[in-house]
């Protein structure tokens, strides 16, 4: 069941503690954790929008639910200021985003019908897939810059990345900010569709070093899609939504 699917791992500790009020809530973080926490909460009040409108929960429920995202917010500031001491790639901290709204989630199963649930879960599982959609395409168009794809290699294209999607690869805003400096598929992905004088041109592109934003650079990503070539991607199959959750296997990363 997808809903099984929804795994929180991360832990709270404790160490001398920062405390701050947020939305009528006490938010207490360990020293250090506080530098992260206003463009969480940003996060958090954003979700929280998601939730009023998809559940419509009476102020119990909301409080109840309200406290499950400080929660979540003081646990990720947390969390990520021992990711920065250990001087972890960006590319493996959790997706700020999508943690709160899992913690939210878990929340909202407790308190609200089971039919309410279920509308929550589709709303973050649509968003989840509109974000892998979205930096497929930004990559599809980055090839496309490059050789000039034609409609039908466009969908090729795209099949062959999905396919092969690494998640190191979803830094949307540096595709579209820093074509240059993003990273690229290997020639054994491409290469299949690609005519010989197309594969030629791709072997051409200057190799810069890569670029990856900030973690934050993701609370909002997809203020940045809104000028992308458009491009439909191909249906997908609704039984596959299981997969699009992260697995226990993300979350420890």
């Amino acid at each position: 069941m997808v809903a099984t699917c929804f795994v929180m791992l991360l832990a709270l500790t404790a160490c001398s503690v920062v405390s701050a009020q947020f939305g009528g809530g006490q938010l207490r973080v360990d020293g250090g954790a506080d530098v992260f926490l206003p463009p969480l909460q940003q996060s958090l009040t954003a979700e929280l929008h998601f939730v009023k409108k998809v559940c419509k929960p009476d102020e119990d429920q909301f409080n109840e639910i309200h406290r499950a995202g400080i929660a979540a917010v003081a646990d990720l500031a947390e969390s990520y200021r021992d990711l920065q001491r250990r001087r972890e790639n960006p590319s493996v901290w959790p997706d700020p985003n999508l943690t709160i709204a899992f913690w939210l989630y878990q929340s909202i199963k407790k308190v609200m019908p089971e039919e309410v649930t279920r509308d929550y879960q589709n709303e973050i599982l649509a968003r989840k897939r509109a974000y892998h959609a979205a930096n497929v395409t930004l990559m599809v168009q980055l090839v496309n810059d490059q050789v000039m794809l034609d409609a039908d290699q466009r969908l090729k294209v795209y099949d062959a990345l999905e396919q092969a999607w690494q998640p190191e690869w979803s830094y949307g805003q540096t595709m579209f900010l820093y074509p240059q400096h993003a990273v690229v598929p290997g020639k054994e992905i491409l290469e299949p569709h690609l005519s010989d004088l197309q594969q030629t041109l791709w072997s051409y592109r200057v190799k810069r070093p890569t670029i990856r934003l900030s973690w934050q650079s993701h609370l909002e990503f997809l203020a940045f899609f809104v000028d992308l070539d458009p491009f439909d991607p191909p249906d997908r199959d609704e039984e596959s939504d299981s997969s699009i959750i992260p697995q226990a296997e993300d979350q420890e990363q």
